[in-house]
């Protein structure tokens, strides 16, 4: 079996199957009316990673790559699709708020990735942040 013991962002403990999608070792919702994370639409990955408040912070990187990626919280923290190199010679797209409880998506396309993008998040504290991602073509 090929799995993994994980916690989320509100530090419920997830137990994370690399084949399908997360098992819930709880009963309860992380919030009343929330609705799961989605896995993304092909071969789909949980990622977990700690993010400090501040500046914007990389998640993903691509290049020459399809890919579809799935947010739910922290709320209030900001999401986008960075293009292009530095500050001087790239530019912002897809720039979305995460409410905490609506699932957010971003879309990658190797149509339009000839340059690379990055998906950054700015969250307003230090935390997790959990969410999906599906990836094809060179990683």
């Amino acid at each position: 079996m090929y799995c993994r013991l994980a916690r989320n962002y509100t530090g419920e403990q997830l137990l994370i199957d690399q084949r399908a999608e997360p098992i819930r070792l709880g009963a309860e919702p992380i919030r009343p009316g929330a609705e799961p994370i989605r896995p993304a639409i092909a071969n789909p990955i949980i990622r977990t990673k700690f993010v400090t408040a501040g500046d914007w912070t990389t998640l993903e990187t691509y290049w020459h790559t399809n890919a579809t990626l799935f947010f739910q919280g922290p709320a209030g923290a900001q999401i986008k699709v960075h293009v292009g190199g530095g500050w001087i010679f790239g530019y912002d797209t897809q720039k979305q708020t995460l409410d905490g409880s609506h699932i957010k998506t971003l879309s990658i396309s190797k149509f339009a990735s000839t340059l690379v993008e990055r998906v950054q998040i700015k969250v307003p504290a230090s935390t997790f942040v959990t969410y999906s991602e599906a990836r094809e073509g060179p990683t």
